[in-house]
């Protein structure tokens, strides 16, 4: 009940304050929430978690990034996270209140006594009537990589927000395909199977022919070179691409990722036609292609990650996860991005717009 208290007493006088810049990082293993019908605000409803409920909280400058993990083997969806934009803030001591500026809740922290709030709902007598409060923990710096380590793939927007916010990430490679960048323009030659190059910001790749079933693809390059970039089998990367691809129903983008530079060796994964699977190059000679996630809703307009750990690779779409390969050889060091067309009356293209590859900080 610290918060309705706190919330609800007027004659507590808050001093507005300076931006706190410094992030944190708190962690709550239960929950109160209380619902009130009317007021005063001795009638409401009460409901406390059962079990351990986990959640963490991330409090930004004027953001609240808010993951709801939930109870031990819960299925993690896209509504457990959850940005919100602050305004407002007022301060007495250690207790924080902002409002949001939506104007849909409040947000209040109790530093001493370790409670975190939401209220929201559509106001009764000007009153928020229903309040999430949860005890917590403020994470410390020392005890964040063993967070981040802890956390579920799953968790993909929130494992890339507390690595954004508490590491600087060491980019090997950033490239946006400007006109000063090392790859040919694109120009249209008919008499091509296909037509690639730096086009209007992005690099195009695009088949000529109508039902013309095959691929064309690019080595990444150096970004002060037309020399292939490379990266040690034995390091571990985080790999990002984005792209438009115009016709997802009938064409796929493929990512290969070659041996030490061998590019007999290589493995392939391939998103588009309702899946994403996954293949291996031996010695020039594919093998049997295995699906990653079939039912795949693949949008035009995505981006596919890679991260390397080990011999373990990960694969995600957009936000989504695909799957993991464990690959015995240290795979990665070169790579290549692609498109794959099938013979169905339709010439597709895709457009690439950034590739970036970082050293993780995990």
């Amino acid at each position: 009940m610290k918060g309705i208290i706190l919330f609800f007493t007027t004659i507590v006088t808050f001093l507005l304050f300076a931006q706190d810049n410094v992030p944190k990082l708190f962690m709550s293993t239960s929950y109160e929430f209380y619902e009130w019908q009317s007021f005063p605000i001795d009638d409401y409803n009460h409901t406390h978690s059962s079990d351990e409920y986990v959640s963490y909280f991330l409090l930004n400058n004027n953001y609240l990034n808010i993951f709801y993990q939930g109870r031990s083997g819960s299925e993690i969806s896209e509504d457990d996270f959850s940005v919100i934009e602050l305004i407002n803030k007022k301060t007495r001591g250690n207790f924080i209140e902002y409002d949001y500026k939506s104007g849909s809740g409040k947000f209040f922290l109790d530093a001493d006594d370790g409670f975190l709030g939401i209220y929201y709902g559509e106001k009764i007598d000007d009153q928020f009537p229903k309040l999430w409060e949860f005890p917590v923990k403020e994470i410390s710096s020392s005890e964040i990589p063993q967070v981040i380590n802890n956390l579920p793939d799953a968790a993909l927007v929130f494992l890339e927000e507390l690595r954004n916010t508490f590491f600087q990430e060491n980019v090997l490679l950033y490239e946006e395909f400007e006109a000063s960048s090392f790859y040919n323009e694109y120009e249209i030659d008919r008499s091509d199977e296909f037509n690639l190059g730096i086009k209007d910001g992005f690099y195009r790749l695009k088949v000529n022919r109508i039902s013309f079933a095959g691929g064309q693809r690019q080595a990444i390059n150096k970004i002060d070179s037309f020399d292939d970039f490379w990266i040690s089998g034995n390091k571990d990367f985080d790999f990002e691409i984005s792209y438009y691809l115009q016709r997802p129903s009938n064409s796929q983008v493929y990512i290969k990722f070659n041996a030490n530079n061998d590019k007999n060796n290589a493995h392939v994964l391939r998103i588009g036609k309702g899946i994403a699977d996954y293949n291996t190059l031996e010695e020039g000679k594919w093998g049997t292609s295995s699906s990653l996630k079939n039912d795949l809703n693949v949008k035009s307009r995505d981006k596919i990650i890679i991260k390397k750990r080990g011999y373990d690779y990960y694969f995600y779409l957009g936000d989504s996860y695909l799957g993991y390969k464990r690959i015995t050889s240290r795979f990665g060091g070169q790579f290549e991005f692609g498109l794959l067309t099938y013979d169905d009356d339709y010439a597709p293209y895709v457009d690439f717009h950034y590739i970036k590859i970082t050293e993780p900080n995990d």
